[in-house]
């Protein structure tokens, strides 16, 4: 245990090697793009795209800014294409991109225009829009657009994309009418005489609907060792796909407390002591990742034992319950938050289900100042 932090969480990068061979094997000969936008889903960047950047099964990287592309690769010297997979792209970052070599969603004519006055040569993934309502050109405005790009001769299209709603709640219906719309967008695509990487699904596509693997797939939850939902785990190709979590997250007792039978604990005397107690307080809060949430209702792994969250989580400390164990607890010890401890386990699913939220909430909502600690 670090001793001079009282929050971190330790990543294990031997997970997330085991992770995208598991994936590899699923999609087979498809390209994979490792998704490591929002600083790796809250992982770290830094050090998982290290991690990334050997692996020869990673035929290229997604990213949400020019910035986080520029990163990897001036920073960490990255090779292989890095796609923008956002609209975060305008008049004061496209010379990064050009310098960085890298290449851009297009969904939009204010983007079409931008690049048109920048004159330089930028690679593009046409964006179309099957059905999410969110970004790129619909069918209807896909001919004319593709005319207009093809006399920009400086806007270089190397792939066209787009991106389903919902694979992850097994709306399967949904997804089959998406992917209907994107063949129709290719065959418009290929009679203009454009060439490129056929795109539109994401890990719940890669893992639970081959349909949609097209050339690539854009893998970004499931290489940190979650499914995107259960639903997409119910209707896996492979039943017998094994991820690893790369996340155990931690803290240390900083305090016992006795409290007597009848007496309140915690911010609006939520919780009245049903019997005398003993109660340990952990210094992580709302302010360090703990949901408020959980006030109440959250549990910990303490001395391979889990113990419940009483009263209201507040900004930096919560209090549990060790009134049972309470000689096995010394300030100091380990605390884990989710993750592994011995023979217990708070898995990813378990912890933001009882905030009614998804898998990719997990790490993003941790700080960056709670310390990353990487294993193998």
């Amino acid at each position: 245990m670090p001793e001079e932090y009282f929050q971190w969480c330790e990543v294990s990068l031997g997970n997330l090697d085991h992770n995208v061979r598991q994936i590899k094997k699923v999609i087979g000969k498809t390209k994979f793009m490792a998704v490591v936008k929002a600083d790796a889903y809250g992982y770290g960047l830094e050090k998982i795209a290290e991690r990334l950047k050997k692996n020869k099964n990673i035929d290229c990287f997604g990213v949400n800014t020019v910035e986080e592309g520029e990163f990897l690769r001036s920073i960490i010297g990255i090779k292989k294409p890095i796609v923008v997979i956002s609209a975060n792209v305008n008049k004061t970052n496209i010379g990064k991109v050009y310098k960085n070599d890298l290449e851009i969603e297009l969904g939009s004519d204010y983007l079409i225009d931008i690049l048109k006055n920048f004159k330089k040569d930028i690679k593009v993934h046409i964006k179309v829009d099957t059905g999410i309502n969110r970004l790129g050109f619909t069918l209807d405005e896909l001919d004319s657009t593709l005319d207009k790009i093809k006399k920009t001769t400086n806007i270089k299209v190397v792939g066209i994309m787009s991106h389903l709603a919902s694979v992850e709640e097994g709306f399967i219906d949904y997804t089959r009418k998406q992917i209907a719309r994107f063949r129709e967008a290719i065959s418009i695509f290929d009679q203009k005489g454009f060439k490129g990487l056929k795109h539109i699904g994401a890990s719940s596509c890669a893992l639970a609907y081959p349909d949609g693997y097209f050339d690539m797939v854009r893998v970004g939850i499931s290489i940190y060792g979650l499914w995107p939902s259960e639903e997409t785990q119910q209707i896996s190709v492979d039943p017998e796909l094994d991820l690893r979590p790369l996340m155990t997250f931690k803290t240390k007792v900083i305090h016992k407390k006795r409290v007597p039978k009848g007496d309140r604990i915690g911010y609006g005397c939520t919780y009245k002591a049903k019997e005398n107690m003993v109660v340990a307080i952990l210094p992580v809060g709302y302010y360090e990742g703990f949901d408020r949430r959980l006030s109440n209702i959250g549990e910990v792994l303490i001395s391979d034992r889990r113990a419940r969250v009483i009263g209201r989580v507040c900004m930096n400390m919560t209090m549990i319950d060790i009134t049972n164990f309470e000689k096995k607890v010394s300030i100091g010890d380990e605390v884990v938050i989710f993750g592994k401890s011995e023979g217990e386990e708070i898995t990813a699913e378990e912890f933001v289900g009882k905030l009614e939220t998804i898998a990719y909430e997990l790490a993003t909502r941790i700080p960056q100042f709670i310390k990353r600690i990487y294993k193998e």
